[in-house]
């Protein structure tokens, strides 16, 4: 009775055809899905990238290599072990004044650049204030205000001087340039830029600012 049972049941029942199909009421098996593609070799959120990212990583980790191999590397690995061995023949007292002393250097830098990007700023808004080019900035940007305010008035008539020869000459009708100088309405190259003097550049840029803008990015 038991052998019957046991040949009568699914386990051993065939398929219905040739083709490899269950039988009715067996559940096909399900298909294995795909492995995950290795994401050295993929692209990232579906887009190609223009360099894999096993080749970048080879190209990040070859420019570590050659920085370690630099001079420059070797000099802050000197430096490095100086600094090591002077601190370790100091005391407590000294150590703590070092530190004391490198903590107030920093805090100076971070004053510093702070205060130059702050006078960089204001310069630029009092040259706004009056109207002129606002990349002249440099030329007058200072810590303290009563000399950026003497700068920028000495740059404004500098300005100012050089707008009013240029409406003079333009007026007498002399459109010849002399040698080594350009009129604003003549064609400017970069190189005849760059050998003007400051009163010429100030000129071009009050009659075609456009232009002199292009020269002075």
């Amino acid at each position: 009775m038991l052998k019957r049972d046991l040949f009568n049941s699914k386990m051993f029942e065939a398929p219905d055809d040739n083709t490899g199909a269950p039988a009715d009421g067996q559940k096909p098996t399900e298909p294995t899905p795909p492995a995950d593609p290795n994401p050295d070799d993929g692209h990232k959120d579906g887009e190609p990238n223009k360099v894999p990212i096993k080749d970048q990583r080879r190209i990040r980790q070859d420019a570590v290599d050659q920085f370690m191999n630099s001079d420059k590397f070797k000099g802050f690995i000197d430096d490095a072990i100086a600094k090591g061995e002077a601190r370790a023949k100091m005391s407590a007292e000294e150590k703590a004044e070092a530190d004391r002393k490198a903590q107030e250097e920093r805090y100076q830098q971070e004053r510093d650049k702070f205060h130059r990007e702050q006078a960089h700023f204001y310069a630029q808004q009092e040259l706004a204030n009056r109207k002129l080019p606002a990349t002249f900035a440099d030329y007058i940007a200072d810590q303290d205000h009563d000399t950026m305010v003497a700068k920028a008035d000495a740059f404004e008539k500098s300005f100012t001087d050089a707008v009013h020869a240029e409406t003079l000459k333009r007026m007498q009708g002399d459109q010849t340039p002399a040698a080594g100088t350009q009129t604003p309405g003549a064609t400017v190259t970069k190189k005849d830029w760059d050998s003007m003097s400051y009163s010429e550049q100030l000129a071009i840029y009050q009659k075609n600012p456009q232009l002199a803008q292009q020269f002075m990015n």
